[in-house]
């Protein structure tokens, strides 16, 4: 735990589970992701204001978001950003 008492992030269900994932993704290049998915260059992308974030050209997919959005409910980030 941390000097807080809230639990370290790596020590939860959702890090080990993100782990896994990462371990499964195992030799998976870019290129594959773009062949398989025509629309991830844009799909991938997302505008708040005048920042133009693009993460198509790194490591993620559906599932990996999904298990990041668990591991930040797990360990309370919106609540702590909102505090």
């Amino acid at each position: 735990m941390n000097a807080d008492g809230r639990i370290r992030l790596n020590q939860t269900p959702e890090w080990t589970a993100l782990a896994k994932h990462r371990e499964e993704l195992g030799e998976v290049r870019l290129r594959e992701l773009f062949a398989a998915d025509p629309g991830r260059g844009t799909a991938y992308t997302l505008r708040v204001g005048d920042l133009y974030v693009d993460y198509s050209k790194h490591l993620v997919t559906d599932g990996t978001l999904a298990l990041l959005r668990e591991l930040a409910a797990a360990t309370d980030v919106f609540g702590l950003r909102d505090a």
